[in-house]
């Protein structure tokens, strides 16, 4: 499998390993790393390119999992306000409704897909951190759900998802208020697998 997607925002790497108890089977593994060297700012173009990764996956089930991660410290750090706000209603709503696609579609994808949240998120990119089986935090994370203190509509997939894992009450109280849960508040509430440190703790 040579020719993988051909995308502006993300590279695609496909690491094939050797499965360490039938050698005549082979584990692949699919990452997905934003393009540059600044952190990802979720657009229009970007959610659409993510679009195009998970209907491609459904195609390629010999694929066991998916690894979103980023060299920056986060793979996405929210929505860029600055974009947002030159778009209309329309292109808005058309926006978190791809958004939410992408987030409700990732639980019937065939692959298991691990999200290395990274340093935290905010806004969209929070709810989008949601969409993975396993996901994997540095101990000085914070995920906010700050949407409404930015004029954001809490309501892309991933915060009815986070009230059926933390209960209703606090994610009212999350969304309200714009606190964010931390490191600790995250392992605590089973949101995360692991914590890790430094990058080098986390490749281990």
């Amino acid at each position: 499998m040579t020719n993988l997607l051909s995308l502006t925002n993300f590279e695609l790497r496909l690491d094939v390993e050797k499965n360490a108890n039938d050698l005549n089977k082979e584990m692949k593994t699919l990452w997905i790393i934003p393009v540059g060297t600044t952190t990802l700012e979720l657009t229009p173009g970007n959610i659409l390119e993510l679009e195009l990764i998970w209907n491609w996956l459904t195609n390629h089930i010999e694929i066991s999992a998916v690894v979103l991660q980023s060299s920056t410290g986060k793979f996405a750090s929210g929505a860029n306000l600055v974009q947002m706000a030159q778009m209309s209603l329309e292109d808005l709503r058309s926006f978190q409704e791809r958004l939410q696609r992408i987030i409700y579609a990732a639980f019937f994808l065939p692959q298991t897909i691990i999200y290395d949240i990274g340093e935290g998120a905010k806004d969209f990119a929070a709810e989008l951190a949601l969409l993975a089986d396993i996901r994997l935090a540095r101990n000085t994370c914070h995920l906010h759900f700050d949407h409404l203190q930015k004029g954001l509509v809490p309501s892309s997939g991933g915060i009815g998802l986070l009230s059926t894992l933390v209960g209703p009450f606090l994610v009212r109280n999350l969304c309200l208020s714009g606190h964010p849960l931390t490191a600790d508040d995250l392992k605590n509430q089973g949101l995360v697998l692991e914590l890790y440190s430094n990058r080098i703790e986390r490749d281990q």
